[in-house]
């Protein structure tokens, strides 16, 4: 049987409702949270938080640029 995630991940319909989902959802908000508390110029604390929730990013994936 196919579950509702894979039937998202295929394209097909599924149940946004489903348990999966919902957890995807808080896991997100608690990464949103916590990645929108860090300082702009705080380079290193958001390449860590953006690495641990994503798995790898480049390496100037977070340079904060002067103005």
């Amino acid at each position: 049987m196919t579950t509702e995630w894979e039937k998202c991940l295929n394209g097909d319909l599924y149940d946004a409702h489903d348990a999966t989902f919902k957890t995807h959802k808080a896991q997100t908000y608690t990464f949103l949270n916590a990645y929108n508390q860090t300082a702009y110029d705080s380079g290193q604390a958001r390449h860590e938080l953006l690495t641990k929730y994503l798995g790898a990013i480049g390496h100037d994936a977070t340079h904060a640029v002067s103005v």
